[in-house]
Order: C-alpha cells, then structure tokens, then sequence
C-alpha cells in the first residue's frame, strides 16, 4: 500500500464508528444532564456558567448543637462560595459531615435574580 492509497473498507469502517460514537457522546452528556433531576442553580452545562453576574445569592448559616459553625474555616473558601451559589449537593455534603459532629441544621437564606426569596435547608441529620 502506498501512502496514495485510500483506506479500505474495514478501516474506513472503524474511523466512521469511532467518529460516530464521539459523537453521540458529546450529544449525549449535557443532555443526560438536563434530563436527569439535578439541583436547579447549579451552572453546569448552563450558558449562566460563563457570566459573571449569579443567578442566586445565598447566606448559608450553619450551627452543630446550638453552635455557629465558621463554613469559610472549617470547609474552605471554595465550598463556600458554593453555597453562596445555593449548590444543593455542597448544600448536602455540608449538612452530612458536620451531622458527623453532633445534631446539625444548615440553612441557605437565598435571593434570586428576579427577587424572590427562597430557604434552602440541609437534610436532616440521621439519627
């Protein structure tokens, strides 16, 4: 075979099917995302993801047995910023390991962009 000559059959066939099924996963992924049950100001797959401006603002307020808990020391910037963000999975997450620590209750205090306000609550903790 010189390097002239085109591909045969089979391995036309394999680059097509490779080429399809990177396809139908690029189609597949943001659009399992939309379909799926998922927390709804979480901008991922989101337009919103590439604006500065948020679509919600929360103040999220955590205590353990009656005690305020600082969330910027004990779980970092990031995750707080997160729930400013009112992202229900770091809403859980956070809810889950301070209940690790005692009878937890957090609690996310949201505005969103058209004004409304809304409370975000932590699952209950286990007990």
């Amino acid at each position: 075979m010189t390097p002239a000559d085109p591909p045969n059959g089979e391995r036309r066939s394999r680059a097509s099917r490779f080429i399809g099924v990177c396809l139908v996963l690029q189609l597949a992924v943001p659009v399992a995302w939309y379909l799926t049950p998922r927390d709804d100001y979480d901008p991922r797959f989101a337009w919103r993801m590439f604006t500065s401006t948020a679509h919600i603002e929360c103040l999220p307020v955590a205590t353990v047995n009656g005690t305020r808990v600082d969330l910027v020391r004990r779980f970092g910037q990031v995750w707080n910023h997160r729930l400013e963000g009112g992202w229900r999975f770091v809403l859980d997450a956070v809810t889950e390991r301070l209940c690790a620590e005692g009878d937890a209750h957090v609690t996310l205090q949201c505005v969103e962009v058209t004004g409304r306000r809304k409370t975000l609550l932590g699952p209950p903790c286990a007990g």
